[in-house]
């Protein structure tokens, strides 16, 4: 009997197409009665519900007589838990990190892996997803919106190393302005995703927010890539940080209360702590020179005190003046 069920299933899903096809839950009777299965309607149907737990078939119930049919790009071999639980917090986190086509070409996975932890809820397992969280640090702005077309032709450009000639609209009062790139990869940052590229004609780097870009249009030219270009060093020498090119030793009194979390999150591996009295801690560091990290210094200005470099110490200083010159 079970060996004839699974005959039975795995004739099934020969004959459910998968889309833009599609068939009937009649059209299934009269192929599986054809192969010598002699199922009722009401059977079929909780064979097909059956297999729903296990693979991408889903149903357009919109139309009389049902249409069913499998996702396209999904295969027979049924999915583990384990594998379903994997795809779904990949849809939840990191699905924005891949190419548009191929999310389109996963879309059967990740409806398989949703339909496999629905009907295996019994598992502890199952509740991992409700379980963890990501909370992007500080406060967030909105997510601007980037035209579909130009994101689907910058992903294609990277894929295939081609040239592009992008449209770019750039922080008024400047006008619109035409970049003929060779894209490098992608940055996501928070909600805004830039662009590394050099420039066609001088090689220098520049980062192109894609929301800014009006247009882009694919060049029959293959890119020119800088040799031995690795956007993993690039983003660690500080590239995407609006750079000043130069390390410097800082020295930062801080409050032990208020400024704790400092100790538990260094601003190096090698930096070095010490205690002036009982109400402070100094932190001495080596760290890139970047207006991020004066705008960060500025954010904990209320409960720390730069005390080096000096040169730092002044344009901070200027800045906190100008910001209480605001609300006098």
């Amino acid at each position: 009997m079970s060996d004839n069920r699974t005959q039975r299933h795995m004739a099934i899903l020969r004959y459910i197409p998968q889309k833009p096809g599609h068939t009937t839950t009649v059209e299934l009777k009269n192929k599986l009665s054809t192969d010598g299965f002699n199922v009722s309607l009401r059977m079929l149907q909780r064979d097909i519900e059956s297999l729903s737990c296990q693979h991408a078939i889903n149903c357009d119930d919109s139309v009389r007589p049902h249409r069913w049919f499998q996702l396209k790009g999904v295969n027979q071999t049924g999915m583990t838990l384990s594998t379903a639980l994997a795809i779904c917090m990949l849809k939840e986190h990191a699905q924005h990190l891949l190419p548009a086509e191929v999310n389109t070409n996963l879309d059967g996975f990740f409806s398989q892996a949703t339909h496999k932890l629905a009907a295996s809820s019994e598992n502890p397992l199952c509740n991992w997803p409700a379980q963890v969280a990501i909370l992007p640090p500080g406060f967030q702005l909105g997510k601007p919106t980037v035209n579909d077309q130009v994101m689907k032709t910058v992903e294609y450009a990277l894929i295939h190393q081609q040239e592009l000639r992008i449209n770019y609209k750039p922080r008024p009062p400047r006008q619109n302005k035409s970049y003929q790139i060779n894209p490098l990869g992608l940055v996501a940052r928070g909600h805004v995703v830039y662009l590394i590229a050099t420039l066609r004609d001088s090689g220098e780097y520049r980062h192109f927010v894609l929301h800014r870009m009006v247009d882009a249009e694919l060049s029959s030219r293959s890119a020119k890539l800088p040799p031995h270009f690795d956007l993993s060093g690039y983003l660690e020498k500080g590239s995407m940080s609006f750079p000043k090119n130069e390390v410097i030793s800082l020295e930062l009194k801080v409050d032990c209360i208020e400024g704790f979390h400092l100790l538990e999150t260094p601003l190096s591996p090698e930096q070095v702590v010490t205690y002036p009295d009982h109400d402070h801690f100094i932190i001495q560091a080596q760290v890139n020179n970047t207006e991020e990290l004066k705008w960060w210094l500025m954010s904990i200005s209320d409960i720390s005190q730069l005390l080096g470099p000096e040169s730092l110490k002044n344009e901070l200083a200027a800045s906190l003046i100008k910001a209480a010159q605001q609300y006098q």
